[in-house]
């Protein structure tokens, strides 16, 4: 929706997209990983997961074309794109549930704990 909002455009399902190699319909219980991401060096996901993350997938829909002055930060394998976040504004968003995971996987709390920091008032 982030990602519509701003001009980009959306696969409307998933289960038609020719790029969806993996499933990203998850068979498992919301608090289990599915599959993995790769995540960029440079993006606020890095300190708390560092470059790979085990990560649960809900959704049918995912980002097609990236709107203008937004980033990838990180992918799943087959290309689907897990996450993103503006190049100059503070506006960030991933694709998958962290708060599922984040009593099992203390890496997920952590993303809570950058995003917490960065609504901080200076």
């Amino acid at each position: 929706m982030l990602n519509a909002y701003f001009k980009g455009s959306l696969y409307q399902d998933l289960s038609y997209c020719k790029r969806n190699v993996i499933k990203h319909a998850q068979q498992e219980k919301r608090e289990n990983p599915s599959h993995k991401i790769h995540i960029e060096k440079d993006s606020f996901l890095y300190p708390s997961l560092s470059d790979e993350a085990y990560v649960n997938s809900f959704h049918h829909q995912a980002i097609k074309d990236l709107a203008p002055h937004f980033k990838v930060v990180a992918k799943a394998p087959d290309g689907i794109i897990e996450a993103i976040e503006h190049e100059s504004l503070p506006i960030y968003a991933v694709q998958f549930h962290p708060e599922a995971l984040s009593h099992k996987y203390g890496e997920m709390q952590d993303i809570f704990n950058v995003f917490i920091k960065k609504c901080e008032v200076k």
